[in-house]
C-alpha cells in the first residue's frame, strides 16, 4: 500500500467554501445582543435534510486516547442527508482533512486544512472528511447534526493508499511537543 502525505494549509473560508462553512467571527458582522455581548448569527447553514422528522443534535464530543502521529488515515466518512458541525472547546489548532463529494476519493482531490482554535467547520452534506482526530487528551467539540446521524454515515477505505498526516509544528509546540532548539521530542 502506497503512504501519501498532504501539506496542511490554514484554513479560510474560501478555500473551505466547496466542503462546507467555517465558523468564526473572524471577518463576520456581528450585531447588538445586549449590554455585554454581541451577536455572530448564521456562520453555518444546517441541513437536516429532506425529512421534515428529523432534529437538530446540539452535543459535545471528548477525546479519550489521542492519535499517534503521524497518522494513518486509511478512509474517509460522509453523511449524505445532512451537514455536521463542530467547534472546538480547547486552544490549540487541529487539522481537518476533506474531499469532494462521489462515490470514491480520489488522493489527489484530498485537502488537509489547519484549523484556528477559534474555528469551527461545518461540513455540507455528501463531503468526505476524516474522522475527527484527538490531539490531546480531553480535546472536546461541540456538535452540532442531524439527531439519528448513525443511519446517516458511510465510509470509503482506500484501496491502495493511505494518508500519513503529520502534526504542524505549531500544534508541536503548542502541545511541548519540540524543545526550545526546535527538536522534535517524539522522535527521540
Amino acid at each position: 500500500m502506497r503512504t501519501v502525505s498532504i501539506a496542511p494549509t490554514i484554513l479560510n473560508s474560501k478555500a473551505f467554501m466547496p466542503f462546507g462553512d467555517v465558523v468564526s467571527m473572524e471577518g463576520n458582522q456581528s450585531e447588538y445582543m445586549n449590554d455585554t455581548f454581541s451577536r455572530y448569527s448564521n456562520l453555518a447553514e444546517v441541513d437536516l435534510g429532506d425529512e421534515i422528522l428529523s432534529r437538530v443534535n446540539i452535543g459535545l464530543a471528548k477525546c479519550n486516547a489521542p492519535k499517534i502521529y503521524p497518522y494513518e488515515l486509511t478512509y474517509m466518512e460522509k453523511h449524505p442527508q445532512s451537514s455536521q458541525m463542530f467547534f472546538p472547546l480547547f486552544d490549540h489548532e487541529y487539522l481537518v482533512a476533506v474531499a469532494p463529494p462521489g462515490d470514491v476519493v480520489h488522493e489527489k482531490d484530498i485537502r488537509l486544512f489547519i484549523v484556528s482554535p477559534m474555528q469551527g467547520i461545518n461540513y455540507r452534506p455528501n463531503i468526505w472528511h476524516m474522522p475527527m482526530l484527538g490531539i490531546a487528551k480531553e480535546d472536546s467539540f461541540l456538535m452540532v447534526e442531524r439527531s439519528d446521524m448513525h443511519l446517516n454515515c458511510e465510509l470509503y477505505v482506500f484501496p491502495d493508499f493511505k494518508i500519513e498526516i503529520e502534526l504542524p509544528l505549531s500544534i508541536k509546540r503548542h502541545l511541548g511537543k519540540v524543545d526550545s532548539a526546535g527538536d522534535d521530542n517524539d522522535k527521540k
